[in-house]
């Protein structure tokens, strides 16, 4: 994280963003079109996240159908990362459409340091996984916002 957007000794003006992503019903695609047709889910729900973040951002499956964001952002950037994750369903033929529930915590710069902007990332993760089941008991295919007071 610290390596990757900003120099060690910059101070980070932009806000630091942690989404935590949720493939709603994978079980049950899992279960029902069987492991190939998982893997290609998980394919198709990795390339999206990319296109929903972009290049710069760190993105990684931390579970069976856990994946994770993390990024710096601008406001402009963390409005649209929000909307394309809101619009983000994976179609195919081979199997019903694919939606995810998602979880966004975010904590606005400055930060001294780089350092200082990576001590926020285990409370991101926790808020960002908060909201993301938040999402879940909402009936899935939603992004919920954890605030800075949440």
């Amino acid at each position: 994280f610290k390596g990757q957007y900003c120099d060690k000794n910059e101070t980070v003006k932009s806000s630091c963003v942690v989404a935590a992503v949720d493939i709603n019903r994978f079980k049950a695609i899992n279960d029902e079109y069987g492991h190939t047709v998982g893997d290609a889910v998980i394919e198709k729900v990795g390339s999206r996240l990319v296109e929903c973040a972009g290049p710069a951002a760190l993105i990684a499956r931390i579970g069976g159908d856990e994946f994770v964001i993390v990024d710096s952002v601008d406001q402009r950037s963390f409005h649209r990362l929000e909307h394309e994750l809101l619009r983000s369903t994976i179609t195919s033929p081979d199997h019903p459409e694919v939606a995810m529930s998602v979880g966004i915590a975010k904590i606005a710069g400055p930060f001294e340091s780089a350092d200082d902007a990576l001590v926020a990332y285990p409370t991101l993760l926790r808020r960002a996984d908060r909201a993301m089941y938040s999402a879940k008991a909402r009936g899935g295919h939603s992004v919920v916002l954890q605030t800075e007071t949440d």
